[in-house]
Parts: structure tokens; sequence; C-alpha cells
């Protein structure tokens, strides 16, 4: 037998790999093309008048397109609900109210440095409740900005004490709690300008 051509074996071809048969390749299905001009993002979700409310159309589809974004869009409830509740627990004085409104890991950063924990950050608020400025004292928020998660507030305040011309606060809030703020106040204990201002006559 010639040395080019391979030798038969019953075995071997009784447990030989079959030969792959090529077939022909299918034309994929092209949609169809109409003539009406595309219709905007908005309408594409909405249900068409012919529907009777087909799983396809059902209504949580527009609830997931229109769902606010975590930054930008929409105003988040939970962020505004916990801001309000944060200002009121301050305006009365109730320490466990403002210290319910965070979380075990929140941060507050200060000029003096971050606090963390509830433990440092009930220091900080003790001593703003019961020194300076206590329940009973004058308190004006002068602005406030509300996107997402995060918040953003100007007030200025006055008691027996001190004089604190503006404060500003930023807010991080997660699942109800102030997870991340930041704090900063121009403070000026009561008679600070009496040294300053020229004796009249």
């Amino acid at each position: 037998m010639p040395a080019s051509l391979p030798c038969y074996s019953p075995t071997r071809a009784a447990f030989a790999t079959p030969t792959t048969i090529a077939r022909p390749r299918r034309t994929p299905r092209r949609p169809s093309i109409t003539n009406s001009p595309p219709r905007p993002l908005e309408q594409a979700w909405a249900q068409p008048s012919s529907c009777s409310g087909c799983a396809r159309c059902a209504a949580p589809r527009l609830q997931l397109y229109f769902a606010p974004t975590r930054l930008g869009g929409e105003t988040n409830m939970s962020t505004e609900e916990t801001l309000a509740h944060h200002q009121e627990s301050l305006e009365s004085g109730d320490l466990d109210a403002v210290m319910s409104d965070y979380a075990n890991d929140s941060v507050v950063i200060t000029p003096d440095g971050p606090l963390r924990g509830l433990s440092e950050i009930r220091q900080l608020f003790d001593k703003i409740l019961n020194d300076m400025l206590p329940p009973g004292s004058e308190h004006e928020l002068l602005s406030q900005e509300i996107v997402g998660e995060v918040a953003y507030t100007v007030w200025r305040g006055e008691s027996e004490n001190f004089n604190i011309l503006m404060g500003t606060d930023t807010f991080i809030i997660r699942g109800g709690k102030i997870v991340c703020q930041t704090f900063a106040a121009q403070i000026l204990p009561k008679g600070a300008f009496k040294s300053i201002r020229p004796k009249r006559d």
C-alpha cells in the first residue's frame, strides 16, 4: 500500500470524529421599516391608544423611565424630610432627636477637623445646644438647595452670648441618615464690636 494513503481500521472508523457538514447560512430577518418619523423617547415609552393594558405597556416601565436620579433631576423626598427633621430638632434643642439623623459611621467636617462617629458628633451638638444656640435662640434660614441626596443651607443665628453672622452646611443624606456633613460659621461673642466702635462725644 502506498505510504501516502492512511491505513483503514474498523476501530478507528468507529471512534472517528464525524465530518462536519457545511450548512447554508440563514439570512436574518430585518425589522419592518415604516415611513413614520421617529418619536421622542418619552412618547416611545407611552402606552399606545389602541393598547388595552398588555405586559409590554405596563406602568412600571413608565415609573422606571421617570424615576429621579441620585444626583440631579427631581428632589429626593427622603433628603428633604430628613433635613426638615434635623432643623426642627436643632430649634427645639432635642439632642437625642438631632443624633437620630446620623449613622454610626457618619462624618462631620468642621474647620477644626473631622468628627467621626456618633460620640464625637454628639459632643459637638451638645456644645451648640447648651452654649452657642440654646433653645429660644434666633435662627434664620437664608437659603436652602436640595439636589438628589445633597443638601446645602445658609443660615444665621443669635443667642444671648453669640452672634452667628453666617453659617453654612452641606449634607449628604442616604437612607434617611446624614452620612457626611460640612459645617462652617462666622461666630462672634456678644459685645465683640464694642472695642472697635468709635466712641461718640
